[in-house]
């Protein structure tokens, strides 16, 4: 591999290449390493290896707009290494895939078996991977790297990647140090960083995680105190499916202004952040995680603030919809449907904890969780309020059939009372025809239950709640803002509609999960 070479710091959004100075043909079937390289695909280097100890010298430099163009139906057992290599902002470098004079169709692969990476992009900038499909054979390889040493990399787009089969389970537990192989690794170190980076169009299968994004490490594991590492993430219509027991789809730590939207994670939380800030995740599918802890939709880890996931559907999640963990404040979950979510019991088959529709750990603040449907049937699956929060729990329909039973860890009702500072009113559940609610039992103190087929749960006796102000995680678009900048952080404001139409009244709210 390279050695890393330091580079200035710049962070500008990559667009569109638009000029390109140089092309360089890689061409692993009718290639020739005796080639000139630059003359066309007639002229094609031939082994990877080659094209990467000639690419950035002084005769073959890459600048803004060159490209690489690398044969559909070509296979190489070596990286695509850059090192140092600054595109610009509007005029990237790319590294692409082309139709060779047979017309093979099939995208260039990589075979990175007991390789660290397909695509090592190590403090650059400005670059475009598009086209190509990574092979780990299960060695722990990721598909790309993008890694930054005391530099700030920025404007890198992937686009149109297959990453497969990186995931590989080591010995001892399973953890992070025990398994490895992302699709998409974004590492900084010291004090480097990577922002505006966009990973799109893109499949992962069999990974670790789809994609992981790393704070600078240094003391212990925990988020706090770490630099951020990463700031404006842009992630759509990736899909990742995990064969073998991945993390998730995306795990962002240390992040801010991340947008994570229309795309499918099967077999493994759809995302899990941990001290971040500005997240908003829109129109996810999340289906069958089924781990023996966590295991949740989306996992709101500890120290995250203005998060906001709606319009999105979750289905067979053995750790349920929602987890919030201490330390968060101002997220939201919003408009979405949950399925059968929560059927892991504590204690059977390794499991470390009980699932659960709906869970807000203590020390919580202005937590938001309104106009969603959770149906589940026949298992357990609680909801569970931590002590020493804000919460608004409101306008949900909770379908439960076949009841619930009590929860040692996390509380043993449906909807616990005797939490103060929170508000649970104006959501549906299900009779279980005994004259009570299923799941909803033992009220007492401010929970009041009033109404034949509502749960009312008082108001809130903390000011801090109240006409608080705070910011849940809008999108441009959305109407009634009273101020604040555009994007997903402006702020609840008492909108009367978001961009898709929903009411968001919760004044006097109509009692569903979907408008």
């Amino acid at each position: 591999m390279k050695t890393f070479k330091s580079m200035a710091a710049f962070g500008l959004l990559a667009g569109a290449v638009t000029l390109h100075a140089t092309t360089y043909w890689v061409d692993s079937v009718n290639g020739n390493d005796s080639n000139n390289g630059t003359s066309g695909p007639s002229e094609a280097w031939k082994s990877m290896a080659t094209a990467d100890s000639r690419w950035g010298t002084h005769k073959y430099p890459l600048n803004p707009g060159d490209h690489i163009e690398l044969a559909n139906g070509s296979t190489w057992y070596w990286p695509v290494e850059l090192t140092g290599v600054q595109g610009a902002n509007g005029n990237n470098i790319l590294i692409q895939n082309y139709k060779p004079a047979d017309g093979n169709t099939t995208q260039p692969l990589i075979y990175a078996q007991n390789l660290y990476c397909g695509v090592q992009l190590w403090n650059c900038s400005f670059i475009t991977v598009e086209g190509i499909t990574v092979n780990g054979y299960n060695t722990a390889s990721h598909g790309v790297y993008v890694y930054a040493t005391n530099y700030v990399s920025s404007g890198i787009i992937i686009n149109g990647l297959t990453v497969e089969n990186t995931f590989h389970r080591g010995t001892g537990s399973y953890s992070p140090s025990t398994a490895g192989g992302d699709g998409v690794y974004v590492h900084p170190v010291s004090a480097g960083r990577v922002d505006n980076i966009t990973i799109e169009n893109s499949v992962f299968k069999n990974v670790n995680y789809g994609i992981e994004i790393d704070p600078p490490w240094g003391g212990s594991w925990w988020p706090w105190g770490f630099a951020e590492s990463c700031s404006n993430v842009l992630v759509e219509n990736i899909d990742v499916s995990q064969n073998d027991g991945g993390w998730d789809g995306l795990f962002c730590h240390n992040c801010k202004y991340v947008n994570f939207q229309n795309s499918t994670v099967t077999g493994a939380e759809a995302s899990w952040m941990q001290d971040c800030e500005y997240y908003l995740a829109h129109n996810i599918v999340g289906e069958n995680a089924n781990d023996l802890t966590d295991g949740t939709g989306i996992h709101i880890d500890y120290d995250n603030a203005y998060v906001t996931i709606e319009d999105c559907f979750f289905a067979n999640n053995s750790g349920g919809f929602v987890e919030i963990l201490p330390g968060c404040y101002n997220c939201c979950f919003r408009y979405n449907i949950s399925f059968n979510d929560g059927d892991r019991i504590l204690g059977q088959n390794g499991a470390g904890q009980n699932g659960k529709s709906l869970w807000i750990a203590s020390n919580c603040r202005n937590i938001y969780i309104y106009n969603n449907m959770i149906s589940v049937s026949n298992f357990v699956s609680n909801m569970s309020l931590g002590t020493n929060i804000n919460a608004l729990v409101q306008n949900n329909v909770f379908n439960y059939v076949g009841g619930t039973q009590g929860d040692s860890q996390f509380g043993n009702n449906l909807i616990e009372d005797g939490v103060a500072d929170s508000v649970v009113s104006d959501n549906n559940c299900t009779p279980d025809g005994n004259g009570g609610y299923y799941g909803v039992a033992g009220l007492s103190g401010p929970a009041l239950f009033y109404a034949p087929d509502i749960n009312q749960y008082g108001n809130a006796t903390a000011s801090g709640l109240q006409n608080a102000g705070v910011d849940v995680g809008l999108v441009p678009g959305d109407k009634g803002v009273a101020s604040g900048a555009p994007g997903p952080y402006t702020g609840l404001n008492n909108p009367t509609e978001d961009v898709w139409g929903h009411a968001t009244d919760l004044t006097a709210p109509n009692v569903g999960g979907v408008q």
